[in-house]
């Protein structure tokens, strides 16, 4: 993730500037890049300016399931394009006076991400969006636009330790937020709650090594006395 910050400036730029590039021409919306350039130690990115509030600063009753929904056709779009955004966190989305999103700030970008890559921005999201509005909304939205198999795969990075430094404090305020969306992804996907301990089943073949087990040593026990007194 943080390979081109040790590269040159004038690399870090073009980097930005390819994958928003990229991203839009593939029909993701970002905001149109008018200039990249970088030499030595300066380096500068300028893109349009687009009428837009940021996620973040967004009233709870505006993030409607519809809002949601098209943020996640974005995210759609960038999977399909190979480009992982690598900190895909609500600050970066903004929300246009038409209602329609913008993703923003390619800095960490990858391009030809792999499927890990990209379900760790479907984990980011998933996490940030919850500290905005409700869990069961989040997970119902993106399992209906992206679909079962992109969510599960995003499951095992959806954890604290797998997130942004900016998600987890914000978890960290909210703990609720994430055990609740993460219940909510289990009962959509059919599978188990993952905050209840799962019991393994005794079956009948270790139960039976057991039962023959005791049984031997008790009959046994006074085969061994008999043989002992002789």
């Amino acid at each position: 993730k943080d390979a081109d910050a040790l590269a040159p400036l004038a690399r870090q730029a073009e980097h930005e500037a390819i994958a928003a590039l990229t991203a839009r021409s593939r029909g993701v919306r970002v905001p149109e890049v008018l200039l990249a350039r970088g030499t030595g130690a300066e380096a500068l990115v300028v893109q349009e300016q687009v009428d837009a509030r940021v996620l973040d600063d967004l009233p709870p009753e505006e993030i409607t399931a519809r809002l949601l929904d098209r943020i996640w056709h974005q995210v759609a779009l960038l999977h399909d394009a190979r480009i992982a955004h690598r900190d895909l966190v609500a600050s970066n989305v903004l929300v246009g006076a038409d209602g329609q999103p913008w993703i923003v700030d390619f800095g960490n970008a990858e391009t030809g991400a792999e499927d890990n890559a990209l379900g760790a921005d479907v984990a980011e999201l998933m996490a940030s969006l919850p500290l905005l509005t409700d869990p069961r909304l989040v997970g119902a939205t993106a399992v209906d636009r992206l679909g079962d198999g992109t969510v599960t795969t995003a499951l095992p990075a959806l954890a604290p330790l797998a997130l942004s430094s900016v998600t987890r404090a914000g978890l960290r305020r909210q703990r609720d937020r994430l055990p609740e969306l993460r219940a909510e992804l289990h009962r959509l996907l059919g599978l188990p709650d993952p905050e209840t301990p799962a019991l393994g089943r005794v079956g009948a073949g270790p139960v039976a090594a057991v039962v023959s087990a005791a049984a031997l040593l008790l009959i046994g026990l006074p085969a061994v006395s008999g043989a002992a007194g002789v």
